[in-house]
């Protein structure tokens, strides 16, 4: 039996949670075309029988440099989650300086960690560029193995596992063999599928701006009842979510429910409410209850 830890760590919008998300029936987690959405460690629970069992962890994109106590805290977490890796992938941009991006990361991986890249976006490139991104590595790195992949193509996933389990060491499972897929509550999951909502309905900078609690979470046999609270900085932010004759609210509920409704498999009463927290990203009691 193995059974290990993976860690992706890479640069925000590099293609992390879509990687991550390949590997599970159900979206872990949320993955839109803006970067930074994911402000947590989300692990997922690959298991195979008697096999092996592979703990693998979608990360924070890094940020060279933090601006407030919350991105301070997310490069904390990213850290800490490298530690106890046994595996680290580094999912690097390949239309973006390669060197800029794996040296900053590879100083993050510790001696003992096992260090794997994946050059993602391969379709965006030309062959000039890949050959030079080859030879860097060759000349620089030429130990690490390094592979050339395009995330959206679905034939990647078991690709990855094969690629993954020579670095996982024999050791029993550190999760019961079930049907879970992760060991997060599901009311984290459905604040992120609130907060993706945000990321998708709203524009600039005020879905960074929103934080979503679950206030409550209630199944019966027939419905779940759920009260979601989202935190805004400003009076104005607040007016923009409710939206004219709170157009947006109805919108942002709609579609929320209806992917928790996919998420839970059962029907949904969703209530959200909005409430303004000046400097919510300078307050490290309110950041601890939000990074998991």
């Amino acid at each position: 039996m193995k059974s290990g830890f993976v860690n992706i760590i890479g640069y925000p919008n590099a293609g992390k949670s879509t990687l991550f998300n390949t590997f599970f029936p159900k979206k872990l987690a949320i993955a839109t075309h803006k970067a930074q959405t994911t402000v947590n460690r989300i692990k997922g629970i690959i298991n195979k029988s008697n096999d092996y069992q592979i703990i693998l962890s979608d990360l924070p994109g890094y940020l060279d440099h933090p601006v407030n106590l919350f991105h301070e805290k997310l490069n904390i977490l990213i850290k800490q989650a490298i530690e106890d890796a046994d595996l680290t992938i580094c999912l690097l941009d390949s239309t973006k300086p390669i060197p800029a991006q794996f040296e900053t990361l590879y100083q993050l991986i510790t001696p003992n960690n096992n260090c794997l890249v994946l050059i993602n976006k391969l379709d965006l490139i030309n062959l000039e560029l890949k050959n030079a991104i080859e030879n860097y590595f060759k000349t620089n790195f030429p130990d690490l193995k390094t592979y050339f992949i395009s995330i959206l193509k679905p034939e990647h996933p078991l690709k990855f596992l094969d690629i993954i389990l020579p670095f996982i060491p024999e050791h029993p499972p550190y999760f019961p063999d079930n049907d879970d897929i992760s060991d997060l509550p599901q009311k984290f999951f459905i604040a992120q599928l609130i907060r993706e909502n945000i990321f998708l309905l709203l524009h600039q900078e005020l879905p960074y701006e929103c934080f979503v609690h679950i206030e409550s979470f209630k199944e019966t046999p027939k419905i779940t009842s759920i009260k979601a609270l989202i935190y805004v900085n400003k009076d104005s932010q607040k007016s923009i979510l409710i939206g004219k004759a709170g157009s947006m609210i109805k919108k942002l509920s709609t579609q929320s429910r209806i992917n928790i409704e996919a998420h839970l498999g059962t029907k949904v009463f969703l209530e959200l409410f909005i409430k303004v927290k000046e400097n919510w990203k300078k307050e490290s009691t309110i950041l601890d209850k939000i990074i998991y």
